[in-house]
């Protein structure tokens, strides 16, 4: 168990979460 690793796991995870959020509000928006 790396903590490093899992540290940057949750990291790459919080960056698709946060740019699926943006994506999902675009589109609200466009809409």
């Amino acid at each position: 168990i790396n903590r490093r690793l899992s540290a940057v796991g949750v990291h790459e995870a919080l960056k698709v979460y946060t740019w699926m959020v943006k994506q999902h509000l675009m589109r609200f928006i466009v809409i």
